[in-house]
């Protein structure tokens, strides 16, 4: 897998996971929109994957369910790899360029979309 496809398939799998959870503790969209302190427009663009997620809203969604975003995040990329068995101190250059592709389609949300429009 590319570091590019990695990165599209974390982030989808971020977003799946912050709905699961959601789902799981009976919270509304209208709800959590107002828990959170963001549009409710902005939760359904996010769950139908229009929409990229910034840290901000990351954030801000994990506090509004109560949950930590860094478990969020480990769900995620276990979705992705698989559970991960060690964490070792050092990364790999795969690893290295992988994560840094995850931060700049957060940061560059047009980028995302259009590397999604591009492999459809």
């Amino acid at each position: 897998m590319t570091p590019a496809e990695r990165s599209s398939k974390l982030i989808v799998s971020i977003v799946d996971v912050l709905r699961a959870r959601r789902e799981a503790k009976g919270i509304s969209k209208k709800k959590l929109a107002a828990l959170a302190g963001v549009s409710r427009t902005a939760i359904i663009l996010l769950e139908r994957h229009d929409r990229l997620p910034s840290i901000d809203l990351l954030l801000k969604l994990a506090a509004g369910m109560d949950i930590a975003l860094s478990g969020v995040l480990l769900e995620a990329e276990a979705m992705v790899e698989g559970p991960v068995k060690t964490l070792s101190k050092s990364k790999t250059d795969q690893d290295k360029r992988a994560s840094a592709s995850v931060l700049r389609s957060v940061h560059d949300p047009h980028r995302f979309v259009k590397e999604q429009k591009s492999k459809e």
